[in-house]
């Protein structure tokens, strides 16, 4: 997943910077922008951040290697591994801490940017990597050998939206449904860059949206709010979303109370839904370690906010830029390798967790280096300097439109 979010995202920079294409206007409006509502002045890149992203997707791929894979029934793989040392099940909860630092980055990304900026660099971003991953996978799932897979043309191209949750159809790999979570909420922050972010409106935004979550977690709501609001993932957004304002201003007793609501309604939906978990594969999350990772992931945030530094980081961090294609392509093309080169060649179990580690980590740096480095900029690029040509040419005939 993802994590969706870039380790290039820097507070108070462009993930996806646009160069000239905005125009001396867009330039001089986002400068303006800054001065009136302020703007992340650490200039700095926050490589524990960029840590937190590496252990989510190793705590993810873990979870889905060393669990999920053989504990379903029909299983997805015969790896030879049920949860060795009872802990991997806990991998799952690197999905709250992606969310979390997703929060984080993109309120960093999003302020002082106008709305075509922003969702420029959001689609470059993502579309790019995605594409190329499903349509990857669909093929090895297409040729699977060991004949537990299948996808359709039709469910590959609807697929390709990113959205396909939204009309029904089947996900080509089952990690992409956090990708639905992730839209979602960058819709809610396109929202809030139109209207202008403040800190006083990141405040209020972010308790009305606990303040949704929690009536959802005991009125069932309608799917179009679940869909749009994601109540059930909102307060890790929400917390992540906190934590940036800290990092902004450093810390005032304002921010306090909204970081301990939205840890009180994470813990309570992280438990929540890890007791669903714990009915679904028939194996205890338990509340007490559930809670204890929530209070850490909040500590961690606390202390890097604060100026905590990993002697090091800057080093390793650059691994983080392949988490995004590593969750993109590690779940079903894994659980083929796995169940292939194990159970049907009969390889050594400890062999074969080797090579699929490998060759998924390949696949991800291959997508990084090919895909992600050579087109999300330019994609970015063109979709900006397209609705400038665009709105320039409708101002044109439309001179009114301006003064809106």
């Amino acid at each position: 997943m993802s994590s969706s979010t870039t380790t290039s995202d820097r507070i108070g920079t462009d993930s996806a910077p646009v160069g000239d294409v905005t125009g001396a206007a867009v330039r001089a409006s986002g400068t303006a922008a800054a001065r009136a509502t302020g703007g992340f002045g650490q200039r700095r890149r926050y490589h524990e951040v960029d840590l937190l992203r590496l252990v989510a997707a190793l705590g993810v791929l873990g979870f889905h290697f060393l669990f999920r894979a053989s504990t379903t029934d029909p299983v997805f793989a015969h790896t030879g591994f049920h949860d060795p040392g009872g802990i991997f099940h806990y991998g799952n909860l690197g999905v709250p801490l992606f969310f979390v630092i997703s929060g984080f980055v993109i309120l960093n990304s999003a302020w002082n940017r106008t709305p075509i900026r922003y969702l420029s660099s959001r689609i470059g971003r993502l579309y790019p990597a995605f594409w190329t991953a499903c349509t990857f996978t669909a093929l090895i799932m297409a040729f699977d050998p060991t004949g537990r897979f299948s996808v359709s043309f039709q469910q590959w191209i609807q697929n390709l939206s990113m959205a396909s949750e939204a009309y029904g159809v089947d996900y080509v790999d089952g990690v992409y449904w956090t990708l639905t979570i992730e839209l979602a909420f960058y819709l809610v922050i396109l929202a809030f860059v139109r209207i202008g972010i403040t800190t006083n409106r990141v405040i209020a935004l972010g308790l009305g949206w606990l303040a949704i979550s929690m009536f959802a977690l005991h009125h069932p709501a309608p799917d179009w709010l679940n869909l749009i609001l994601v109540p059930a993932w909102a307060p890790y957004f929400v917390a992540g979303m906190f934590f940036a304002l800290v990092a902004r201003d450093r810390w005032r007793w304002k921010y306090v109370p909204p970081l301990v609501v939205a840890y009180g309604v994470c813990g309570r939906y992280a438990i929540h839904y890890f007791n669903a978990q714990t009915d679904y594969y028939h194996v205890l999350f338990s509340p007490w370690v559930v809670a204890a990772v929530i209070t850490a992931i909040f500590a961690i945030f606390a202390a890097i906010v604060s100026g905590l530094r990993v002697p090091g980081a800057a080093k390793v961090a650059w691994l983080a830029g392949l988490t995004y294609p590593l969750y993109l392509i590690h779940e079903n093309v894994g659980f083929i390798s796995l169940d292939f080169l194990h159970h049907d060649l009969g390889l050594n179990r400890y062999l074969v967790l080797g090579l699929t580690i490998a060759g998924v980590c390949g696949i991800a740096w291959a997508l990084h280096v090919l895909v992600e480095n050579r087109f999300s900029r330019p994609l970015a690029e063109l979709i900006t300097r397209v609705w400038l040509r665009i709105r320039g040419a409708v101002l044109a005939r439309v001179p009114a439109l301006s003064e809106r």
